[in-house]
């Protein structure tokens, strides 16, 4: 098992990067060691978010949507160049997904959205989803249909698709920087007031 730091937290990689790329797994929370696992096959930028993703759920937050999206606002606010712009590329991936997905006005907006990109972004984004792709089958298939139904089970309703809803906490995040409360602090940030 390979260790490595990450925000001077530890995150564990698994000896075998192919048998967790097969079952289509990123990353892992084992609640009963409280371990943080990251698959580093993917590699690239998805490799810091993946960590940041799994670190979430280590500090107890379970639900995926929220998990991906305190991974977007912690590498976003890193001050570190390449965590930055890990954070900025799979919140784009996702953000783009979910526009290509809401029907034929998002799919054309997607396809011209897509071709403003930088040659990097491309680069990276393709190197993604061709390293994914690579393990794409009825194995991966039917891991995911049971990481759909676990997380069903734990209130989850959107199953895996509530990974993707973290776009709707980026559009939140960003309706409420540009429309700050009174105390000049993002509304969305702010604990809920007591009765």
């Amino acid at each position: 098992m390979i260790i490595f730091l990450v925000f001077s937290f530890l995150v564990f990689c698994p000896w075998f990067p192919d048998f967790f790329s097969s079952l289509g797994i990123g990353g892992i929370f084992i609640p009963f060691t409280g371990e943080p696992l990251v698959n580093p096959g993917p590699g690239g930028p998805s490799l810091a978010f993946d960590a940041a993703h799994e670190m979430s759920h280590e500090r107890g937050w379970a639900r995926e949507d929220e998990a991906n999206f305190l991974a977007f606002l912690v590498l976003s606010q890193s001050g570190k160049a390449d965590l930055e712009y890990a954070a900025d590329l799979m919140g784009l991936m996702y953000t783009e997904q979910a526009l290509g997905q809401s029907g034929p006005a998002g799919l054309k907006a997607q396809k011209a959205s897509i071709k403003r990109l930088s040659p990097q972004v491309v680069r990276d984004w393709n190197a993604y989803v061709l390293y994914w792709r690579r393990f794409a089958g009825p194995v991966q298939n039917a891991a995911q249909a049971v990481n759909d139904s676990y997380l069903k089970t734990q209130g989850q309703k959107d199953g895996v698709r509530s990974y993707g809803r973290m776009v709707d906490l980026l559009l939140t995040y960003e309706r409420a920087l540009q429309h700050p409360s009174p105390g000049g602090h993002p509304s969305v940030l702010e604990a809920p007031k007591s009765p």
